[in-house]
């Protein structure tokens, strides 16, 4: 993976091909750990151990990882995560550098962007129940990955999560051009009365996003598309446009998402190609 801050996707998600199974704390019999390898918004996992739980995902054969993102959990603002990758499924054989240490669950408001009479000087990016969190690192061929989580402080009293996505991390050497589009997709049906009143029934609003990658090169191109192939547009992936960023804008451009409408790849110039990516969150 590039040391860039480009954009980043996990297209195809290796994640759901592991044998996962939990080496400390345990599983809610109805809300098994194996639902982290659906993309059901209501099959999610859940332990009530929040001190700590460890995950362990092994692979049948050495799999080139270089992202992991968990998508959809509840964790608090104290919350820290670990990931730890091994060339052996015993996990016996550590990866130079592939232990990432503790790190912050949550991501937090940088400085400017504090509401300072109603924010604590520690303050989540998103308030709300479901969050997400990822770890981008150099490329390694691993058969197996320790994830560590901890969350005394959860005030529910239990940990969920709803995705792991994990898997080659594409990131185009010229970013995606100026004008994309970040929005939402409004699912709400209004309805008006003869006096004139509007009533509508609230549902999600899940976030689109639509931008280009207009200087793809012919090294980069089958990687891309061989992805984009295998995964279709009814398999759900992960993007993030400003990796590393930090703050409200990292995560506000961060999503579990499938295409809308598969991408084309025209040719612009010798070995270099256009495409137009349209997403929607899931």
């Amino acid at each position: 993976m590039d040391v860039s801050k480009n954009l980043r996707m996990i297209i195809v998600n290796d994640a759901d091909k592991a044998n996962l199974s939990l080496s400390v704390g345990s599983e809610v019999a109805s809300l098994p750990l194996t639902n982290v390898q659906n993309n059901l918004n209501s099959r999610v996992f859940s332990t009530a151990d929040v001190a700590q739980v460890q995950i362990a995902m092994t692979f049948d054969e050495p799999t080139i990882l270089s992202g992991l993102v968990l998508w959809r959990h509840n964790l608090s603002d104290a919350a820290t995560w670990q990931i730890e990758l091994f060339s052996d499924v015993a996990m016996t054989q550590p990866i130079t550098d592939g232990d990432s240490g503790e790190l912050q669950a949550v991501e937090q408001k940088t400085l400017g962007e504090h509401d300072w009479l109603l924010d604590t000087l520690v303050s989540a990016v998103v308030n709300t129940k479901l969050r997400a969190s990822n770890h981008w690192f150099s490329s390694e061929a691993v058969q197996a990955v320790r994830i560590t989580v901890k969350d005394p402080l959860n005030d529910y009293g239990f940990i969920d999560i709803g995705r792991i996505y994990s898997g080659i991390v594409l990131q185009p050497l010229v970013n995606f051009s100026y004008g994309h589009s970040l929005g939402w997709a409004s699912q709400s049906q209004k309805k008006t009365t003869a006096g004139g009143s509007t009533f509508s029934k609230k549902r999600a609003r899940p976030r689109k996003l639509s931008f280009s990658l207009d200087w793809i090169s012919e090294l980069e191109r089958p990687h891309f598309f061989n992805a984009i192939n295998r995964t279709g547009d009814d398999t759900d992936m992960y993007l993030s446009m400003y990796p590393e960023y930090g703050g409200q804008k990292e995560m506000q451009y961060a999503m579990a998402c499938m295409f809308t409408t598969l991408p084309d790849f025209n040719n612009i110039h010798h070995d270099t190609y256009s495409t137009q990516y349209n997403v929607q969150e899931v």
